[in-house]
């Protein structure tokens, strides 16, 4: 349509579709797809993109608002790779000008197919604006929360835990302590009652949430999502180790009933073994060491922390807490019993621990 210097390509186009008959259109659509399809086998983005955009074009056409929300899903994300991060932007925008509108977008929302490439669709676009150099952290805001008011118009509440996980995230950046973690612990109820077998997995939830609670040292807080994170199955052995380690930290901080001292060390120390990580169980053999101690149990407590201390030598060492912890968990209740032939050689290499520590914090 031409109106005073403009011209309406897109109106022309579908004006032109609406004169071809639908038997042809869904004929021209079957083939585009199969074109897509070979062209994504192959890894031919360029060729798959251009094919997508057809296609989209084709299922407005016939009023087929599900395949039109393939289309721009598999176009936009063909893009991306393609590194075509523009073009991806205003794709991504026209699937929300599609899906925004409720009652147009229904059989998208029915479709569960299509639904989920959507949902991972939004997820995208969040995520290549944050990453947009040109974009500012106010338009990734936008993009969240206009995408979160469609799972709230359409039923589908907990299919919004990635995008509040990424909201989290950014306000952590921003320094918005007390708001991300509130909305991160929303994400991880709205994970609990997604399908099981949904990404990112539980363990993402738990994670976000405990590392900045053991930053900040609040291990009251932390102590639940470390626990639930160190037992739960299939989650990296690193992020586990992570939390068996923090956990040791919270044990070390917090006076827990010795019943539970002695099971969360016992688990632990069970991991790391079956893990190949026996280094790493050097916290937790010092806090059952230090049981022993204050129950009583004095030659089993010094043969723990001698072992807890085995162990500290083997691990990195600027791993915490710091080796003269360890001595000197050993050399005061030597020296306290007066057993002075034991305790003379922590002492000693405490007292050059220190010396070396010492000089290093001096600058000497």
């Amino acid at each position: 349509m031409v109106t005073q210097g403009t011209f309406d390509s897109d109106n022309l186009l579908h004006q032109i579709l609406h004169l071809i008959e639908p038997e042809a259109r869904w004929r021209a659509l079957a083939e585009l797809h199969l074109q897509a399809t070979y062209a994504l086998a192959r890894q031919k983005d360029a060729k798959a993109a251009v094919c997508f955009a057809q296609i989209a074009v084709l299922a407005d056409s016939l009023g087929e608002m599900h395949l039109w929300g393939d289309a721009l899903c598999e176009q936009a994300a063909a893009q991306t790779r393609l590194g075509n991060i523009e073009a991806a932007l205003r794709t991504y925008e026209s699937l929300w000008a599609l899906v925004a509108n409720v009652a147009r977008s229904a059989s998208i929302v029915t479709h569960r197919r299509v639904r989920k490439k959507v949902v991972d669709a939004f997820v995208a676009h969040v995520r290549l604006a944050r990453a947009h150099p040109d974009i500012a952290p106010t338009e990734a805001q936008r993009v969240i929360e206009q995408r979160l008011s469609w799972f709230e118009r359409t039923g589908q509440i907990p299919q919004g835990h990635r995008l509040r996980l990424i909201q989290g995230q950014l306000w952590l950046e921003q320094g918005r302590t007390e708001d991300a973690l509130a909305e991160l612990k929303e994400a991880l109820a709205l994970r609990r009652r997604a399908p099981s077998d949904d990404i990112p997995p539980l363990s993402t939830y738990l994670e976000a949430i405990a590392r900045p609670l053991c930053s900040l040292e609040r291990w009251v807080e932390a102590e639940p999502f470390c626990i639930e994170l160190a037992n739960e199955e299939g989650v990296p052995v690193p992020v586990r180790t992570w939390a068996w380690a923090q956990l040791a930290q919270i044990y070390a901080n917090i006076e827990h009933p010795d019943d539970e001292v002695e099971q969360i060390v016992a688990q632990g120390l069970d991991w790391f073994e079956r893990t190949d990580q026996v280094p790493q169980g050097h916290r937790l053999r010092l806090i059952r060491g230090r049981l022993w101690l204050e129950q009583g149990r004095t030659e089993d407590a010094l043969a723990e922390l001698r072992e807890a201390l085995a162990l500290r030598r083997r691990a990195p060492s600027d791993d915490i807490p710091p080796l003269s912890t360890y001595l000197e968990a050993i050399a005061r209740p030597l020296c306290s019993l007066e057993r002075w032939v034991e305790a003379e050689p922590f002492c000693v290499e405490l007292a050059n621990e220190e010396g070396v520590r010492a000089a290093e914090r001096g600058g000497g």
